[in-house]
């Protein structure tokens, strides 16, 4: 079974929300860096930041930026505070409701997760979500988590819509019917995964075959 640790990082980048990997996290950064000073949830927001925030907001404000920094020092009660003034910033905001959504998750607070990362899912455009489909496969991934197996399927199915190469998606497949003991088609997707290049994934599928031989 995937660990829990590399489900919870999953959840963050099927949000898209890492500064590190996004262009538009790049301009916060630039932003800021522009400001003067480097960014850090400890400060009050100036003046300008706050004005920045009316403008930059696709992915992140600088509400959105200190909860990514408060959340990456393990503070998650700042976190949650902290995204909970991004999204008063700009209710619209999706990626806000995504973020706020992961923290949420690594709390465990998994239902309250999954209420924000379908609200995100409600304010993007269909064109974004089959694009990027990480949002699809995060309310897969707490679908799952809550054993709500039917709607785990549902929403694999849209990530595999749009990318029937996702890979992510068929070990998540693999995971939910050897929940459901469909042990017949977790093993078809474990064999599948068992013959990708990526070896994180062939061993996730080699395991799975391990685990489930001899079952019916």
């Amino acid at each position: 079974m995937v660990s829990c640790c590399r489900d919870e990082k999953d959840l963050f980048q099927g949000a898209e929300i890492s500064l590190e990997n996004t262009a538009h996290g790049h301009a916060v950064e630039n932003i800021i860096k522009k400001m003067g000073r480097k960014p850090s949830y400890y400060l009050k927001n100036t003046p300008e930041e706050l004005e920045a925030s009316k403008r930059y907001t696709e992915p992140l404000n600088p509400w959105a930026e200190k909860a990514m920094n408060a959340t990456q020092h393990g503070d998650y009660e700042k976190a949650e505070e902290l995204a909970k003034k991004a999204i008063e910033s700009n209710p619209s905001e999706a990626r806000s409701h995504l973020l706020l959504g992961s923290i949420y998750y690594v709390q465990g607070k998994k239902r309250m997760a999954l209420e924000e990362t379908l609200t995100a899912e409600r304010l993007s455009k269909k064109e974004d979500l089959e694009r990027f489909p990480g949002t699809y496969l995060s309310i897969a991934r707490l679908y799952r988590s809550l054993e709500e197996y039917e709607k785990a399927i549902e929403y694999v199915n849209k990530v595999l819509s749009a990318n029937k190469n996702n890979l992510r998606a068929r070990s998540l497949f693999a995971e939910i019917y050897e929940k459901m003991r469909r042990y017949d088609l977790a093993i078809q997707e474990y064999s599948l995964l068992s013959k990708s290049d990526d070896g994180e994934i062939r061993k996730i599928g080699l395991e799975g075959i391990r685990r489930l031989k001899g079952k019916k």
